[in-house]
């Protein structure tokens, strides 16, 4: 970690259609949200989870932007995840408008199951959505935030949790420093889901 002091900011109101935008970019390629969304009118199912995504995280503020508002990390204690009623409202219209319906209960099975791999009996950060604009993909946007979270981190004595069905995300958290601690495979979707913890400094 730098000695000197990164700063990352909220993201503002007017930045919602490019976080939007981020969002989008950073899930949809993902193996897991490809077999949540199914193959029909992919994109407009996936507008429709980056703005549940942006929804929920937004209200807990927890959508992080880098100093130049190109790149984004969204995390949260937590305890943060307890759900309310506007939380529930949000699940209902993503259910709707986002989610394969003929795999519904396969889904709810799958989410059931990957609980379990969650810890319960701890306090921590978890890293929900880290993306950053296609232009600026390599820059220092992301080591920038990451550098800021790891700092949070540390000052409240709290690992760093977070999970990814993505290859290339995968290779993003080693280098970052994470290690997987659990492994979880679905060989008929295909699909592997990387549990993943960063221990404190």
């Amino acid at each position: 970690m730098n000695s000197k002091c990164i700063e990352m900011r909220l993201a503002q109101q007017h930045e919602k259609e490019k976080i939007i935008a981020i969002i989008i970019d950073a899930i949809e390629f993902n193996p897991k949200i490809q077999y949540l969304l199914g193959n029909k009118n992919y994109d407009r199912k996936v507008k429709a989870l980056a703005r549940f995504i942006y929804s929920l995280s937004h209200r807990r503020r927890a959508i992080h932007v880098s100093e130049d508002g190109h790149a984004v990390l969204i995390f949260m204690p937590h305890f943060q995840w307890s759900k309310n009623w506007k939380d529930i409202l949000d699940y209902c219209k993503m259910f709707v408008t986002a989610l394969e319906w003929k795999r519904l209960f396969a889904i709810l099975k799958m989410e059931k199951e990957l609980e379990q791999f969650r810890p319960t009996q701890e306090a921590y950060l978890y890293v929900w959505v880290l993306g950053t604009l296609k232009e600026h993909k390599g820059g220092p946007q992301a080591r920038e935030l990451r550098d800021a979270l790891f700092d949070i981190a540390h000052k409240a004595q709290l690992p760093i949790y977070a999970e990814t069905a993505f290859d290339q995300n995968y290779r993003v958290y080693q280098r970052f420093g994470f290690e997987a601690y659990h492994t979880q495979d679905y060989p008929h979707i295909p699909l592997t889901i990387r549990f993943l913890k960063k221990e404190v400094s």
